[in-house]
Parts: structure tokens; C-alpha cells; sequence
């Protein structure tokens, strides 16, 4: 497989031992607005409520990756880390599991681990609603990261013809609410497996394999999808006639 683009990613390093040009991903994100009603067997997901402050200037955010055919639920974790002139940044980091949420809690200060433990795993929480009247605690986010199947999944990446996908939906309330008719939700197409940190669950060489095969086997072979135009299309399109082909008209009647 050959990949085009603008922007490097993890498994990319594949390339240096070779590719097959039989195949082709020409990986451009893109921003698209899709009416959740169309996938109804995943709607029910796309309407949690997700966005969760577990402690003072620690925010988790819940959300959805689509890979190759398959649904990978994970936790946005944004919070605050000092910069070499002690200013106070923003960074991100992600988890895909119940582990790696609590390694991330490990590397915390101990003061602040211990009243982010005893907050996340309280039984009720105001701030913190999930959906269907549950709340965000650690039995909600076991359950959560239990989200795997692949509902319409496959069917949203073979409609947009990519191997990849994330759902965004911070604007989702707004729009529900201006159009009860609809509930459209952002899907971002092709995003960069890095920034969400996916190596944690695919290693470079396995992302490769898979996005290479669903391409060959679910997409034709090419991301997205190439159109062939016919020799006759051309022509006309250039302005020629098929039947005088490239000859001039005659000026004079006979």
C-alpha cells in the first residue's frame, strides 16, 4: 500500500521496507456532518453525555474511534503540566482501557491521585451524569470501554470510502435541539492515529496490516475511491466533436 498525505503518522514507517503500488491511501482529513438517525443501531451511544471534570483542571472526555470496521471507545484526558518557564500548559493524553486510565492516575502527584480515586469511584456524583440516568464512575466507564461492537461502523467508513474515522460531538445539543428532525453529529475522516496516542492498542506494523487490508478488501483498493474517466468524456469535455473528431468544420456550404 502507498500512502499520500500531508501529515506523518506512526505507522508510516512501513513504507522504508517497501509497498505495493496495487493499492492506495491518499489520507486527507476532512470534517463531515452525518444525521445519526441514518446509523440508528449506534445512536443510542452518540447521545451520551460526555464531558467529565474528575478533579480541578482534570477533564475527561468520552468518545469514539472508528478503525478499520471497528468501534474503540476512549477517554480524552486533558490536564495541566508546568512548561520549562513554569507556565501552566495544556496536554492531552488517552486511554483505551480501564489500565491505562489508571496509569495515567499512577503518574499523578499522591495528594491529588488519592481525590481523584475516592471522586471516580463514588457511587453518585452530581457533576458527573452518564447516560440513561447512570452516573460517570468507574462501573460507568467499565461499561463504556465495553462499547466494542461494530453497530453501523463499517457502514459509515464504507459510505465515506476511508479506513478511519472519530466522532465529534461538541455541538451536538444545539443542533438537536434547533432540529428534533435530526442528530447530526461530526465525523472526522482520517484523523492522525498519533495525536490519539493509538499505538497503546495497535503497534505500527499491525495499524499498517489492517488499513492495507480493509482498503484491499473492503474499499477496491483505493482510499477514496478513484474515478476513471472515459477517452469520450474527454473529448467532449475539451470542446471537440465526436463525429468530426479533430478535423476543422468547413467554412464554405457546398
Amino acid at each position: 500500500m502507498r500512502i499520500i498525505s500531508k501529515f506523518n503518522d506512526y505507522y508510516d514507517c512501513i513504507q522504508s521496507y517497501g509497498f505495493d503500488d496495487s493499492s492506495m491511501y491518499k489520507r486527507k482529513t476532512e470534517k463531515y456532518i452525518i444525521d445519526a438517525y441514518d446509523y440508528p443501531k449506534l445512536k443510542s451511544f452518540l447521545r451520551m453525555k460526555r464531558g467529565y471534570e474528575i478533579h480541578s483542571g482534570i477533564h475527561l472526555s468520552a468518545d469514539f474511534l472508528l478503525y478499520c470496521g471497528k468501534l474503540y471507545p476512549y477517554l480524552r484526558i486533558t490536564h495541566s503540566v508546568p512548561d520549562e518557564y513554569d507556565h501552566m500548559e495544556k496536554v492531552y493524553d488517552y486511554a483505551y482501557s480501564m489500565e491505562q486510565l489508571y496509569n495515567f492516575f499512577g503518574k499523578l502527584d499522591d495528594k491529588v491521585r488519592v481525590k481523584v480515586e475516592e471522586n471516580f469511584e463514588s457511587k453518585r456524583t452530581k457533576r458527573w451524569e452518564y447516560y440513561h440516568g447512570k452516573h460517570f464512575n468507574t462501573k460507568a466507564v467499565e461499561e463504556f470501554f465495553t462499547l466494542t461492537d461494530t453497530y453501523d461502523c463499517n457502514q459509515i467508513l464504507i459510505d465515506k470510502h476511508v479506513p478511519i474515522a472519530r466522532f465529534s460531538t461538541k455541538s451536538t445539543k444545539l443542533r438537536e435541539w434547533s432540529n428534533p428532525s435530526k442528530f447530526n453529529v461530526d465525523l472526522i475522516v482520517n484523523p492522525n492515529l498519533s495525536d490519539l496516542k493509538f499505538f497503546k492498542v495497535k503497534s505500527h506494523f499491525e495499524a499498517f496490516t489492517d488499513i492495507r487490508n480493509y482498503i484491499t478488501q473492503q474499499l477496491g483498493g483505493n482510499s477514496p475511491q478513484i474515478v476513471t474517466v472515459s477517452n469520450t468524456s474527454k473529448i467532449v469535455k475539451a470542446g471537440f466533436d465526436l463525429k468530426s473528431s479533430f478535423r476543422k468544420a468547413p467554412t464554405t456550404k457546398r
